[in-house]
């Protein structure tokens, strides 16, 4: 039995049963109600087996066990979503097992599992530690906007740059509906320039460039007359966890200045899987 603490239920799968024998059926404890839970794929029938709740990922993980009391121990790994029953197939796993001990280690993120019994007597003292650490997705505002109201940039709480998700943010006080994004791979550096770089020069009075602009004109949808919103499809690409992407909007001000363009503050994105 495992608690998924994203669904709050408690999950039981299996266990041994002089009649019928060795049991396959999916079970979840809601506070209230026992409810079966019914999936196409699932493990095969088994009993001492283990079972932990992968926080950073939502999953319950099963491994091993043994389908009978004669027969040989199991190796093999599950993850249930609450709906499914899903095999994994990791490039390296504990030898085949029954009677041992799993466990979700929160600080690393982590399922470690330790011990058990291969066939009697031949018990084991390995430990095991299924799965990478995760990358928590971040989204955070860093500067000042500029324009009488500044023009804001504001991260979505839902909008997180997660891996193969939509990441997004909320562009406030534009003057008109006549807004876009521009995005760049360094808060550092503008070429031979040290960011923040003032657009004073250029017509913009009083504004900042925050980022180094790498590519302009990604379009906003108008909300209201004073805010649009922003949102990037985000590649499901493991190269990209972990690198860092910096967000800044301008928008269409006429008089504001002669150039008639002001800026917003800037975000940070930073690539996770969570």
């Amino acid at each position: 039995m495992a608690y998924d603490s994203a669904r709050q239920r408690v999950v039981l799968f299996g266990g041994d049963n002089p009649s019928p024998g060795f049991l396959a059926d999916t079970w979840e404890w809601d506070g209230n109600t026992w409810v079966a839970g019914f999936s196409t794929i699932y493990p095969s029938a088994r009993a001492y087996h283990a079972m932990a709740y992968d926080a950073a990922r939502q999953r319950v993980v099963l491994f091993g066990g043994r389908s009978g009391a004669t027969t040989p121990s199991l190796g093999d790994t599950w993850e249930w979503d609450g709906t499914t029953w899903m095999q994994s197939t990791p490039s390296m796993s504990p030898s085949a097992r029954f009677h041992h001990a799993m466990a979700y280690y929160a600080a690393g993120q982590r399922v470690v599992l330790f011990g058990g019994v291969d066939n009697y007597p031949s018990y084991l003292s390995d430990t095991w530690i299924n799965g990478a650490p995760t990358t928590l997705a971040s989204a955070s505002a860093y500067g000042a906007g500029c324009g009488s109201p500044a023009l804001g940039f504001v991260p979505d709480t839902n909008g997180r740059p997660v891996l193969g998700q939509t990441g997004s943010a909320t562009i406030v006080n534009a003057p008109t509906p006549v807004a876009a994004v521009a995005i760049g791979w360094s808060d550092q550096f503008f070429g031979p320039f040290v960011l923040p770089v003032t657009l004073t020069g250029i017509g913009m009075t009083g504004c900042d460039l925050l980022q180094s602009a790498d590519l302009l004109g990604l379009g906003a949808s108008p909300l209201t007359p004073s805010t649009l919103s922003f949102s990037l499809a985000i590649p499901n690409a493991p190269s990209l966890i972990g690198v860092r992407l910096y967000l800044q909007a301008y928008a269409f001000a006429p008089g504001v200045n002669p150039l008639q363009i002001i800026m917003s503050n800037g975000i940070g994105w930073i690539f996770g899987s969570i």
